[in-house]
């Protein structure tokens, strides 16, 4: 496994227990258990802001057709309204997500 793969299921894996119960796209589905990527949005898109990929203020916890949805060019007004925050606190996200990875490098090397 390559390391950036390890790093990226390493912070789905600690977002995943940082997750509200329900969808935030405003269906109100539960979300499940179980740890699930599809569940997991990068508001501000990995392949255009990688600079952002691990912080966990960057992430949309919604249903995977929600998710689908947001991808494919027709996010919700919930999903719209937090891409927009994002964008606004950019250089926020751009210090969480360094900070994640600067403990994750941590722990690898123990």
């Amino acid at each position: 496994m390559e390391i950036e793969d390890l790093k990226l299921i390493t912070f789905f894996k600690w977002a995943w227990k940082k997750k509200p119960t329900h969808c935030e796209c405003g269906c109100k589905e539960r979300l499940p258990k179980e740890i699930n990527s599809c569940c997991m949005d990068h508001l501000l898109e990995k392949s255009e802001f990688p600079e952002c990929k691990y912080s966990i203020s960057n992430l949309f916890f919604c249903m995977p057709n929600c998710h689908t949805n947001k991808t494919n060019g027709h996010p919700n007004k919930y999903h719209k309204s937090r891409i927009i925050e994002a964008l606004g606190k950019y250089d926020f996200l751009v210090e969480e997500s360094k900070k994640w990875e600067r403990k994750f490098e941590k722990l690898i090397k123990l």
